[in-house]
């Protein structure tokens, strides 16, 4: 998606970032969040019936230690970042169930929940818009580039 200068410096980097040249809606390239969480979330889904999904997405036809390298040392990691963040101070009560020597937590709790509709709204709103046939971002200058992911 494209946000302006000051989402940038908001959330604490520089103007070297990726910028977006006039005809892709200038400003500066960026994903919301709760997309990137997201997308963890299905590569793990994705990683558990590998056998199902190997041959019906890319996600899992790159090299097995790659895959598992970016969904522990990424993903994983990032979703315990997100939860110890964003941490549900909601309880959950246990209940006595016949049969059944312990107490069993009942998982039918309320959340506090965002609004999704209005921030994938938002996301839409500033989608980048490639013109058809081009796929690529030029460096524009005034932009770092790094040896490796920062």
């Amino acid at each position: 998606m494209n946000v302006p200068l000051s989402a940038v410096e908001q959330s604490g980097e520089t103007s070297e970032v990726v910028r977006l040249p006039p005809s892709l809606g200038g400003g500066y390239l960026a994903w919301a969040e709760v997309s990137h969480q997201l997308h963890c979330v299905n590569m793990l889904r994705k990683a558990i019936y590998a056998e199902y999904y190997r041959n019906r997405t890319r996600d899992l036809q790159q090299d097995r230690h790659l895959v598992y390298k970016h969904l522990v040392d990424h993903c994983v990691d990032l979703l315990r970042q997100v939860l110890l963040c964003n941490a549900d101070t909601g309880i959950q009560l246990h209940h006595w169930v016949k049969r059944n020597p312990t107490p069993v937590p009942n998982g039918n709790t309320w959340h506090k929940c965002k609004d999704t509709e209005s921030i994938l709204a938002w996301t839409r709103d500033r989608q980048v818009i490639f013109p058809p046939g081009e796929r690529s971002i030029p460096i524009l200058p005034g932009s770092s580039v790094y040896e490796g992911n920062p």
